[in-house]
């Protein structure tokens, strides 16, 4: 993820679950997972327990980047 707030988001990695209009769900991979649990934001809830997670919000397709 590029361009995207809050920061603890760039970088992390996931797959796309599902897209609506202009926004993608995204499932977390366990290493972003467990990044995204200690990021120290109050913004982001991760689950204990969980090893990929898949937020309620929608992101913007303009702040995902394929990989390969």
């Amino acid at each position: 993820m590029v361009n995207i707030s809050p920061a603890a988001y760039k970088g992390k990695r996931g797959t796309v679950t599902a897209i609506t209009g202009a926004s993608a769900s995204i499932t977390f991979d366990a290493e972003s997972t467990k990044e995204l649990r200690w990021a120290g934001s109050r913004r982001i809830n991760v689950p204990d327990g969980v090893t990929q997670w898949t937020p309620n919000a929608g992101f913007p397709l303009t702040c995902l980047r394929v990989v390969g």
